[in-house]
């Protein structure tokens, strides 16, 4: 989902066109998770599944079909220069704090 967001300025040409894209994208996922769930219900309707076997195969479905989409994905798309850079000695999650809080006090003083 991350990855989605972040590639969007690449892809649309001006901000008038993210609307579009983004409702687009929006509708194929919809219908995408509509017709994952009527497969899975007609297959475990047919099979006689209980809830764990239905559990099971959803999960096996969403592997099986998602795993070879995220790995298409992932060669697609084209390494990013990273926003920012850590010090000497400082911690991944320590920088995501901080980074976290300030977007938070920015949040605080520019919403209503």
């Amino acid at each position: 989902s991350i990855a989605r967001w972040s590639y969007l300025r690449e892809i649309v040409a001006s901000d008038s066109d993210l609307f579009g894209v983004v409702a687009s994208m929006r509708f194929w996922m919809l219908l995408g998770q509509l017709c994952f769930l009527g497969t899975i219900v007609l297959i475990a309707s047919a099979l006689g599944l209980g809830d764990v076997a239905t559990s099971h195969l959803s999960q096996v479905v969403s592997v099986g079909v998602c795993g070879p989409m995220l790995f298409n994905a992932w060669r697609t798309f084209r390494p990013r220069p990273a926003k920012h850079s850590l010090g000497a000695h400082q911690s991944l999650w320590v920088a995501g704090a901080l980074q976290l809080w300030g977007t938070l006090g920015d949040l605080r003083v520019t919403s209503p």
